[in-house]
């Protein structure tokens, strides 16, 4: 799998191919990094993106407060459980 993670002082973006991946994927280490990496952001102030993979790479997934970050990945975690992972 290649990554796509970018970060700076204020964001985390990632691409949702790379999303997609790490939720549905085996690695639970690289899905962890990731979710607390995310939630630790918002909860300094910063954003969560998530962005379309094609050329056009606009935002589809954007959390700024720490109620819609928190929902996202507690979704996630539920798809993780549902597939067993």
């Amino acid at each position: 799998m290649t990554s796509t993670l970018q970060l700076d002082d204020n964001s985390i973006s990632i691409s949702q191919e790379t999303w997609n991946d790490l939720v549905t994927g085996p690695n639970s280490v690289a899905y962890s990094n990731v979710r607390s990496l995310a939630v630790d952001t918002v909860k300094r102030g910063g954003k969560f993106f998530i962005y379309r993979d094609n050329e056009d790479t606009s935002v589809l997934i954007s959390c700024d407060r720490l109620s819609e970050v928190t929902q996202l990945v507690e979704q996630a975690d539920k798809q993780r459980a549902d597939l067993g992972l």
